[in-house]
């Protein structure tokens, strides 16, 4: 994942303060999911090797 962490802090209607975490993602690349010890088929692609393709549902946002 890209991307960068947004903090936000304010005070509420009842004058106590709050703050919240948000996980902004720039590119996410989703992978698929973890296969069977033994499965003839578990064949897992390297870590270290990037994706021909972004998954389904990955975007990447403009630099701005």
């Amino acid at each position: 994942m890209v991307g960068k962490l947004r903090l936000s802090e304010w005070t509420g209607r009842d004058g106590d303060r709050r703050s919240k975490i948000q996980v902004v993602a720039e590119a996410v690349q989703f992978l698929g999911s973890p296969k069977k010890a033994g499965d003839p088929d578990g064949d897992v692609a390297p870590a270290d090797k990037p994706a021909d393709r972004p998954g389904v549902g990955a975007h990447r946002r403009k630099a701005g």
